[in-house]
């Protein structure tokens, strides 16, 4: 007994290690060498990966993507005459309309302003869905929808939660725009025309954000004067004029109140009561904007 078991387990290792491999090496193709340390994949075991979708699934799927909004802002450049007609316009049908130049039959260089919330919910609630759609928002005023015809020019903003969430297209051209968009911009260019006009506006403002780079230029090295305004706070419902165009850059913004139309020529003149151009720079939070301050004759 002593001796056989030796034997047996002789025979048994000899046997097994004469067998071929249960996982055969996976083929490498002419002119490339094995590395060391690489794992061996077994035959039949695949790494797993996501589908691609198809060009027409992701053109889809960008069409019916959105951002979500509850004020929009349009402005529109007329084409020939130098016209401008500014439309702000929010979820619940509120709309301001500014316009100055030869729009529709007036001929005027002021601006006129008409104010009222009886557009009709059709024709809101169509242009805030359209105006929210990224392909109208994103999909224009890129380097190859250059237009030879000159159909005037047009661009868009839209907004939510007073400002927390901006987002506006590029200039381009008036039929650059999606058929279906341009559609609901006469429409509601056209039914705004007929609110009534508002003579308590005393002016209107609007913000574009600067650099801290530039910024800093602008006020060490040439003196200009920075103003502080007050921030509300990222929660606030009412917003003056002066908050609401710094939140929304690229929004005319109506000022009606003459505490606040005050308070903007306060800013403008740098406290000093002498005005000496049309905008000023303010400090809101942490940033800084150029504040431009267009007033409305009566």
């Amino acid at each position: 007994m002593y001796s056989v078991i030796p034997v047996l387990c002789f025979l048994a290792t000899g046997w097994l290690c004469g067998q071929e491999p249960l996982v055969k090496p996976v083929p490498l193709p002419p002119g490339k060498t094995r590395l060391q340390g690489a794992i061996k994949v077994p035959l039949g075991v695949r790494e797993s990966k996501p589908a691609v979708p198809s060009v027409e699934k992701l053109i889809e799927k960008s069409r019916d993507a959105r951002v979500e909004a509850d004020r929009a802002w349009i402005v529109i450049d007329h084409a020939g005459n130098g016209g401008v007609s500014v439309i702000d316009l929010n979820s619940e049908g509120e709309c301001y309309l500014i316009e100055r130049g030869g729009t529709g039959n007036v001929e005027t260089f002021s601006w006129i302003v008409r104010g009222g919330n009886t557009i009709p919910r059709i024709i809101v609630d169509n242009m805030m869905d359209l105006a929210c759609r990224k392909s109208v928002l994103f999909g224009v005023g890129g380097a190859g929808l250059l237009s030879r015809v000159d159909s005037g020019k047009m661009r868009l903003g839209v907004a939510a939660n007073n400002g927390r969430s901006v987002h506006t297209s590029r200039s381009a051209g008036f039929n650059q725009y999606p058929a279906a968009f341009r559609e609901g911009v006469l429409a509601l260019l056209t039914a705004a025309r007929a609110l009534p006009l508002t003579k308590s506006v005393k002016g209107m403002v609007s913000a574009e954000f600067i650099d801290p780079r530039q910024a800093r230029r602008l006020t060490v090295l040439e003196g200009k004067t920075l103003v502080a305004v007050r921030d509300p706070g990222k929660d606030a419902v009412v917003l003056s004029p002066v908050v609401a165009a710094a939140r929304m850059p690229g929004r005319k913004v109506v000022a009606e109140k003459e505490e606040d139309w005050n308070r903007i020529l306060s800013y403008l003149s740098g406290g000093t009561g002498q005005i000496t151009g049309d905008h000023c720079l303010i400090s809101l939070g942490v940033h800084t904007y150029r504040l431009f301050v267009e007033p409305i004759a009566e």
